[in-house]
């Protein structure tokens, strides 16, 4: 009996070293694709959009293939941030422009799990700031779409100038950092940095950019597509082009504009970042109502205005009774 249960325990152990050396991971995509990211403190936003060069692998550096990441800020600015490769393994490298010596260092690990320790992870706070030691907090899976993805969280281990002796990173598989998109920009202290938009051939992740309170996952969405809401500061509408009346409201709400629109999009948001209301205007040019039911809790809301891949106008409203 005792052989039988050695067997046994020796072809757990084989079955479940196997699974682990077979285990695959959708790694960052490395051609076609975008990060929109928004960085804010309290005396400014910025949007910086991260995207590839079209050309699949298209960089040779020691005789490893890379792909090149550029950046604009606010729609101006293109300029050449570095490089990545991914390994089979789960591992993710990144390659500074200005390391002399072409060293890598890690972007993304989802070989590691809870308690694991991350080294030399590289770190920007608008540039690359330098490589720096993490520990992984949690590891968990949401569902995105047709995917499961993992998700990796980690805190540093020693003190990042300019940034502080505190930073969160939250790796997801396919997506990047959901903070800083492609690169691991800190969320939290002067500047928040929050990935609105991921746009990678099938896969798109709105990080609905109204409540920053509420934990990634509970506004993860996966849509077909392209990344509709490529918000520019010089894309915005000002506020005055749009009245809302009441407000707060009991069950109606009308929207007016002394402008001409076409092929307008409603979205109202709850506090959890789900639509309760949608709807589609194709010429708008005077008042527009919006009817709630009588069901819809006491609260506040986001009502928010498109016009095909600009965002026009975003208002708080509030339901009384």
């Amino acid at each position: 009996m005792k052989n039988i249960f050695n067997s046994f325990i020796t072809a757990v152990l084989f079955l479940a070293a196997n699974f682990a050396s077979a285990q695959t991971y959708q790694l960052l995509p490395d051609s076609n694709a975008s990060w929109l990211v928004q960085d804010r403190n309290s005396e400014y936003t910025l949007y910086h959009r991260y995207f590839l060069s079209e050309t699949l692998n298209d960089t040779l550096i020691n005789e490893r293939t890379y792909t090149k990441i550029f950046s604009e800020t606010n729609g101006t600015n293109i300029q050449y941030e570095g490089a990545f490769r991914n390994d089979v393994s789960g591992k993710t490298y990144f390659l500074p422009i200005d390391d002399t010596l072409q060293q890598e260092f890690i972007l993304q690990d989802f070989t590691k799990e809870a308690g694991d320790t991350v080294f030399n992870v590289a770190i920007h706070y608008g540039v690359y700031r330098g490589s720096y030691d993490f520990v992984v907090d949690s590891v968990r899976y949401y569902p995105c779409g047709p995917y499961t993805l993992k998700s990796v969280s980690l805190h540093t281990l020693e003190e990042i100038p300019s940034i502080g002796n505190f930073m969160l990173i939250t790796w997801l598989e396919k997506i990047g950092n959901v903070y800083g998109g492609i690169f691991n920009s800190p969320h939290g202290g002067l500047n928040m940095y929050r990935l609105i938009c991921h746009n990678a051939s099938d896969t798109i992740l709105y990080s609905t950019p109204i409540f920053d309170f509420l934990p990634f996952e509970d506004y993860m969405v996966y849509r077909q597509g392209s990344c509709e809401y490529y918000l520019l500061a010089k894309e915005l509408v000002k506020t005055s082009d749009f009245t809302i009346y009441p407000n707060p409201f009991t069950q109606t709400v009308t929207i007016s504009t002394a402008n001409y629109y076409r092929n307008i999009e409603l979205q109202v948001y709850d506090i959890m970042g789900r639509i309760v209301f949608a709807g589609n205007i194709p010429v708008f040019s005077n008042n527009y109502t919006v009817s709630f039911p009588s069901s819809l809790p006491n609260g506040t809301y986001v009502l928010v205005i498109n016009n095909k891949s600009k965002r026009l106008w975003k208002q708080i409203i509030t339901k009384s009774k």
